[in-house]
């Protein structure tokens, strides 16, 4: 009786971690659906420049009025923007490298949170399986022993109408 109270305090106490963790699965939802939309950002964000280098690196004739444009400014200006470029490249790789660290961080934990869902589930269907059997040794032979107490002479346990794989898994534990 008191170690199947315990599975049981063993079982309660196992779900209730794995609907901790399904709870988490909202977080990693969360945090994927922001992954996402970053993404997206980024993907925006690649096919402006993509478009600023398309313009660079045009036709001929865009690439004269480009340079008139760049000949037409004073020196201090060229510079602020060179400086300017130079400064959004470096902003843009080092969001690029956050982004893969950041990823590659997420997708580590939520592995490690899919994997202990997992091994939680495991440990609850074994515990159960091992509640279904102590509970099946201790009750079925007193019912069986009840029931053989209550038949008439004459009549023997075959005869008393249980279901075929019930009678099978009861005269499988006699024998074991």
């Amino acid at each position: 009786e008191n170690s199947i109270f315990e599975l049981r305090n063993t079982v309660t106490e196992l779900e209730k971690r794995l609907s901790s963790v399904e709870d988490e699965g909202n977080e990693w939802k969360t945090r994927y659906e922001t992954q996402v939309e970053l993404n997206k950002q980024l993907e925006r964000q690649i096919n402006i420049l993509q478009g600023r280098m398309e313009l660079i690196r045009g036709n001929p004739a865009d690439k004269l009025s480009i340079v008139r444009t760049f000949d037409q400014m004073p020196v201090g200006s060229l510079k602020e923007v060179l400086k300017q470029l130079e400064e959004e490249k470096k902003s843009l790789q080092n969001q690029l490298k956050d982004y893969e660290l950041r990823l590659e961080q997420e997708a580590k934990a939520y592995h490690k949170a899919t994997d202990e869902r997992r091994m939680y589930l495991s440990e609850i269907l074994q515990v159960r399986k091992m509640c279904n059997s102590v509970t099946f040794k201790i009750h079925y032979p007193f019912l069986i022993y009840q029931q053989h107490l209550l038949m008439p002479l004459g009549q023997s346990l075959l005869s008393v109408h249980l279901p075929n794989t019930l009678q099978k898994l009861l005269f499988k534990n006699f024998k074991s």
